[in-house]
C-alpha cells in the first residue's frame, strides 16, 4: 500500500513537471533507498553569446594622418576660396582663377566622394613659408588622387614647388596620358609607363629617399632612377607651375578631377603606399 502511494505521488510529481523535465518514467522519480521522492532535474540550458561585431575600418584619411604628413588637403570642400591643410593646419591653400566643387565621377575608386575639378585655368597656391614649401632635406613623398582624360601632350601639374629664377623645384604631373617626376635645375625628368587618362580613379605617388626617386601608379612601383630632390623654398602649387611668389604667370594647369593631395617629410614605404590605395578603393 505505501508503495502504491509513492508511485502514486511521483505520477502526480510528473504531472506537475511534465511541462519542464519532459517526466516519461515515474519510477525514475523515486531515490532508491527509502522509496522518497527526488525531483528529476532539469536539462542544463547553455546561454549563446552574441556574435562578435567586426571593428570599423580605419577611413582613409586616419591612414594618412597616420603617417604624419607635413601637408594635407582632402578638397573635398562643397565651396569657398581657401583649402584647408587637415595635417598641420599651417599649409592652407588659396585659390587662384576657378575650379568647380563637385560630386566625383569616373566610378568608385576614389577615397571621397567630393573633387575639385579643375578646368584649365585654376589652381591652389600654397605659400613659400608654409611647412610644405620649406622642405630641404631631400626626402619627400607627394600623393595624389586623380581622374583625367586629356592626353593632348600638354603637360598636366599635380603638384609643383618652383622657383623660376634658378628651376629649382621638384613636380608630378601627367602628360600625354602617363605620370611622371621632375626636379630641377637639371632636367631630371622620370616618366612613368602605367596610362592614366582614362577616365578612371588613379593613386600618383612620388618618392624622393635622398637617392632614388620613386613613380607608383595605384600602389604599384613603375619607375624608379637616381634623381635627387632639389629644394627650391618657393610657393607650391596644385593644379599648375606659377612663376615666382605671388606670380599669376602660370602655366601648365592640370585638367580633370583631383582630391586627397598629401606631402610627406619621409620617404613613404612600398607597403605604406599599397595601404593607402586598398583605403582609398
Amino acid at each position: 500500500m505505501r508503495g502504491s502511494l509513492v508511485f502514486a505521488s511521483a505520477l502526480f510529481l510528473c504531472a506537475l513537471t511534465a511541462l519542464s523535465s519532459g517526466c516519461n518514467n515515474p519510477a525514475a522519480a523515486l531515490s532508491s533507498s527509502g522509496n522518497s521522492l527526488v525531483p528529476t532535474p532539469n536539462p542544463t540550458t547553455t546561454s549563446t553569446p552574441p556574435p562578435t561585431q567586426a571593428p570599423t575600418p580605419p577611413t582613409y584619411s586616419s591612414i594618412v594622418l597616420s603617417d604624419a604628413p607635413v601637408g594635407y588637403w582632402n578638397l573635398n570642400d562643397a565651396s569657398g576660396s581657401t583649402f584647408a591643410d587637415t595635417a598641420s593646419g599651417a599649409s592652407t591653400g588659396t585659390l587662384m582663377g576657378q575650379v568647380t566643387f563637385q560630386n566625383t565621377s569616373g566610378g568608385t575608386g576614389a577615397p571621397s566622394s567630393m573633387a575639385i575639378q579643375f578646368d584649365g585655368n585654376g589652381a591652389i597656391v600654397i605659400p613659400s613659408s608654409s611647412p610644405v614649401s620649406q622642405l630641404n632635406n631631400g626626402i619627400v613623398t607627394v600623393e595624389a588622387w586623380i581622374n583625367t582624360t586629356e592626353n593632348d601632350g600638354n603637360y598636366l601639374m599635380i603638384f609643383s614647388t618652383w622657383e623660376a629664377d634658378d628651376w629649382n623645384g621638384n613636380q608630378v604631373f601627367v602628360q600625354g596620358g602617363y605620370a611622371g617626376l621632375w626636379s630641377g635645375p637639371v632636367y631630371n625628368l622620370l616618366n612613368g609607363t602605367h596610362f592614366v587618362a582614362d577616365g578612371h580613379w588613379h593613386q600618383i605617388v612620388g618618392v624622393w629617399n635622398g637617392s632614388t626617386t620613386s613613380l607608383y601608379v595605384d600602389g604599384v612601383l613603375d619607375q624608379s632612377a637616381s634623381m635627387p630632390f632639389e629644394a627650391s623654398y618657393a610657393q607650391s602649387q596644385i593644379g599648375a607651375q606659377c612663376w615666382g611668389e605671388g606670380s599669376t604667370r602660370c602655366d601648365s594647369f592640370f585638367v580633370g578631377e583631383m582630391q586627397n593631395v598629401s606631402v610627406y617629410p619621409q620617404a613613404l614605404s612600398a607597403t605604406d603606399i599599397a595601404h593607402h590605395y586598398s583605403a582609398g578603393q
